[in-house]
C-alpha cells in the first residue's frame, strides 16, 4: 500500500487555492484530474488541516483550512439543512446532489467538524 501524500503535496497538487476545496483523485501526480469535490474527501481534509493548525507547524495550513471551510459551507453544504451534498464542481456547482446513500453517513462530517470545535473552542 502507498504512503498517504504529505500535507504539503496535497496542498500544492490536489487542493484549489482560489475557491477552497479538495479534488477527489489522486494527487501523487499531479495536476489533479479530475477535479470533483467530493464529501468524503472535503471532511477528511478538514479533520487534517485542523490537526495540522493546532500543532503550528506550517502557516499555509491556517489559510488552507480557511479556504476549505468557506468551501464547504457555500457549496459543499445545504443551506436549507447544512447536510453535505455528494460532489461538486471546482467551480461550486451540484453534480451530484444526493445528500445520502446506502454509502454515505454523516461520520466524515461530524468527526471533522467535531475535530474543529474541539480545537477552536
Amino acid at each position: 500500500m502507498a504512503a498517504a501524500p504529505r500535507s504539503s503535496t496535497t496542498r500544492s497538487h490536489g487542493f484549489d487555492h482560489r475557491r477552497g476545496g479538495l479534488y477527489r483523485s489522486d494527487v501523487v501526480a499531479p495536476p489533479a484530474d479530475p477535479t470533483e469535490n467530493v464529501w468524503w474527501v472535503q471532511a477528511e481534509m478538514l479533520a487534517a488541516l485542523t490537526a495540522a493548525v493546532a500543532g503550528r507547524k506550517d502557516p499555509g495550513d491556517a489559510v488552507a483550512l480557511a479556504q476549505l471551510l468557506r468551501f464547504v459551507r457555500r457549496h459543499q453544504s445545504d443551506r436549507t439543512d447544512g447536510v453535505w451534498l455528494h460532489a461538486v464542481s471546482a467551480p461550486g456547482r451540484r453534480r451530484n446532489p444526493r445528500k445520502s446513500d446506502v454509502t454515505k453517513s454523516g461520520y466524515h462530517e461530524i468527526r471533522a467538524l467535531v475535530k474543529v470545535v474541539d480545537t477552536f473552542s
